[in-house]
């Protein structure tokens, strides 16, 4: 059963929620999206085994984010949080997702 399949939700409660998580989503899906179209950007990546600075774990997704020195020292420590929780190569595969939460928090907060 695939929970992301709203045809699989009980009752009409639960497709509601559903359709709300949804479209509250939307706009960092589509900047998934967005950041992930150029085709010059299409290069095939490989995890950084021996990575030293947090920030090495976005890969290209970093250019993405317009940050200062300030903001990039941030977003280590925030990396450097979440690997409490997460392992290296769990944010390297989600680091699309992360970097247009990032550029959605930076937009919209």
């Amino acid at each position: 059963m695939n929970p992301m399949n709203p045809s699989n939700l009980s009752n009409s409660r639960e497709t509601a929620a559903f359709k709300r998580a949804m479209s509250n989503y939307m706009p960092v899906l589509n900047i998934m999206q967005e950041i992930d179209r150029d085709p010059e950007d299409q290069i095939e990546e490989t995890f950084p085994e021996k990575w030293q600075d947090p920030l090495e774990l976005f890969g290209r997704f970093l250019m993405d984010l317009d940050l200062s020195e300030t903001g990039m020292n941030d977003l280590r420590v925030d990396i450097i949080l979440m690997l409490r929780d997460h392992s290296p190569d769990w944010i390297w595969e989600n680091r699309c997702r992360l970097v247009a939460e990032t550029i959605y928090i930076q937009d919209y907060f």
